[in-house]
């Protein structure tokens, strides 16, 4: 509604692409086996990423700026200063030995699986990201 569109427009959109998207799926259970494989290690990629974002902000600044406002509800101490700039890369590193570990002996996936996919879906929102951003901005 908010883009222009009727509700029952909306409604027909959202019922057509979620069907769409679940052909694949429902044509075989290997589609989300990759999609569990692929995505399941970019989420770990993800929180890395924001990790050193915050690192490179600056872990105290960040947390007295940003998280322990006067409109938080928790008050944040020292701790988690360390937890981003040490635990959360320790831990990261060896969740990814334990995925590739068990993915190179559970699954039929490599590196290059993952690595095409990224790169696949990278590229589309790099072409994409102006025309998307001028869409959803209005």
């Amino acid at each position: 509604i908010d883009h222009g569109w009727s509700r029952e427009k909306a409604i027909r959109f959202v019922v057509v692409a979620s069907a769409l998207a679940g052909l694949p799926s429902a044509a075989s259970i290997h589609f989300l086996e990759n999609q569990d494989t692929v995505w399941g290690l970019g989420l770990l990629v993800s929180g890395l990423f924001v990790s050193f974002a915050v690192i490179k902000y600056g872990a105290t600044r960040f947390r007295e700026e940003l998280i322990n406002t006067e409109y938080s509800d928790i008050y944040i101490k020292r701790w988690w200063d360390i937890v981003i700039k040490y635990a959360i890369p320790l831990e990261f590193g060896i969740m990814l030995i334990w995925f590739f570990a068990e993915t190179y002996a559970l699954s039929r996936f490599t590196f290059a699986t993952l690595l095409i996919q990224w790169v696949v879906v990278f590229l589309i929102i790099i072409r994409y990201n102006r025309t998307l951003a001028k869409w959803i901005g209005g």
